[in-house]
């Protein structure tokens, strides 16, 4: 199976948390940030293969 990483930006808990779990479920890894802040310094550090976020955020 494919390693491709996955990083989650959603503000929502129970959408980030969930929507990791199917990702991994599938066979990807999943990262998940709060925030935006969060989610730049994870791109920085852990190079994801694709970002899906969340565009209405606080």
């Amino acid at each position: 199976m494919d390693q491709s990483r996955v990083l989650i930006v959603e503000d929502e808990e129970n959408e980030r948390t969930g929507l990791g779990e199917i990702i991994n479920s599938w066979g990807y890894t999943a990262a998940t940030a709060a925030d935006g802040q969060e989610g730049y310094e994870k791109v920085s550090t852990w190079s994801p293969s694709i970002v899906i976020t969340d565009l209405k955020m606080p």
